[in-house]
């Protein structure tokens, strides 16, 4: 058990932006807790020399910091962990014994994306990733899962051939190929924001139109990425900060000696960053398309299935059924759906009060509000703000 400020070393690929918020979580705890004299970062170092655990045993370590390093560097971190050092990982590869892990819940990643494009009222979908890496593989699992139980079927994209030393490069004419053959429209999901940024690029090439013909969503909300996309990028935003901060309140408690229920930290998905790539309407019902513009038109005042009805000119009961039948729920749930949906959005993007959220979404007054979201997310406006902000 140390007693000293513990020394750790950060071994960190810093060009990743996932590791800088990661990063920025870790911080935040070392300034709270004033708990860690930090080394220098030897990632570099190691790429170009291969630094040997002989040359980090001399430097007195209590931990190791060891974000986003590649998979084939495994050994190494065996190696740290074999030597008894606490390590603090995030890897490309597969949870490590030994080391507390930050990992992705992909499934729950995937998830959201498929819920995000059932929404849009799409009948065809795809998944396109980098099949050499098992986060994307389990990725694309995910997605075909939920994508089947919505009653379709997901379109993988299957590179004829693929560098090995380049896991995360993607072939422009074998990808632009692949979107030519896929009915259309149709809703990718890309593994992640880099993925989407060379879809939307092939598409461009190759004349497809996003998002009418292609909608694509990414995962991570890179902001530089997405909004530098053209159209800009729909993106699934995560809480790497919060699992930073988590991963080095166990590392601090594993170096003080002191014991740790589990070893492993999740990286929470949050919720859709809607932008362009899949701004669409896909439903070829005109019915069905009105009732849904007009529910979108009225997000911000409560409307009842009956008044959508009566402005079509339909019965309450038709208009059910081909809600029921298309999107799999009915016109009242779709209302309440896009309510919340868009009061979500207005919580996490703006600095209104909460009355001020009420009044714009036409509540009367806080109390209406909290019932309202409260009944249909499971925590206050308040909550959901402080938990997303």
């Amino acid at each position: 058990m140390i007693t000293k400020i513990p020394r750790v070393l950060f071994m960190a690929d810093t060009r990743v932006a996932l590791t800088r918020d990661l990063l920025l979580g870790i911080a935040k705890y070392i300034r709270q807790h004033r708990a860690w004299f930090i080394e220098r970062n030897i990632y570099d170092y190691y790429l170009r020399s291969q630094i040997k655990i002989s040359q980090i045993k001399k430097l007195e370590l209590d931990g190791i910091l060891c974000l986003n390093l590649p998979a084939r560097q495994e050994r190494f971190v065996e190696e740290l962990i074999e030597a008894g050092f606490p390590v603090l990982l995030k890897s490309l590869g597969a949870p490590m014994p030994g080391a507390i892990n930050i990992i992705s819940n992909n499934r729950m990643i995937s998830q959201i994306a498929a819920e995000h494009l059932l929404n849009l009222g799409l009948r065809h979908f795809a998944f396109c990733g980098f099949s050499a890496l098992a986060w994307s593989r389990e990725r694309q699992q995910a997605f075909t899962e939920a994508i089947s139980a919505g009653g379709h079927k997901a379109n993988i994209y299957r590179p004829k051939q693929r560098a090995k030393k380049q896991p995360l490069s993607l072939d422009v004419n074998d990808l632009s190929s692949w979107l030519a053959e896929l009915p259309k429209p149709v809703g990718i999901m890309a593994c992640n924001d880099d993925c989407g940024l060379y879809l939307l690029e092939c598409c461009h090439l190759m004349d497809i139109k996003v998002p009418n013909e292609v909608a694509v969503i990414g995962v991570d909300n890179e902001e530089y990425i997405c909004k530098l996309c053209h159209p800009s990028l729909s993106s699934i935003a995560r809480d790497p900060q919060t699992a930073g901060y988590e991963g080095a309140r166990l590392l601090d408690f594993r170096m003080r000696g002191e014991a740790i229920d589990t070893g492993i930290v999740e990286i929470q998905s949050l919720y859709v960053v809607r932008r362009e790539s899949t701004d669409i309407l896909a439903v070829s019902d005109p019915l069905l398309a009105s009732a849904i513009r007009l529910i979108r038109l009225n997000a911000a005042r409560p409307l009842s299935a009956e008044e959508v009805a009566e402005k079509l000119m339909v019965s309450r009961r038709s208009l059910d059924q081909k809600f029921t039948h298309y999107l799999g729920r009915t016109v009242y749930e779709e209302i309440t759906r896009v309510r919340i949906e868009r009061i979500a959005e207005t919580l996490r993007e703006s600095n209104l009060s909460i009355t001020q959220v009420a009044y714009e979404y036409g509540f009367n007054g806080a109390d209406h509000l909290c019932n309202f979201f409260t009944r249909h997310q499971g925590m206050s406006p308040g909550e959901y703000r402080r938990k997303y902000i």
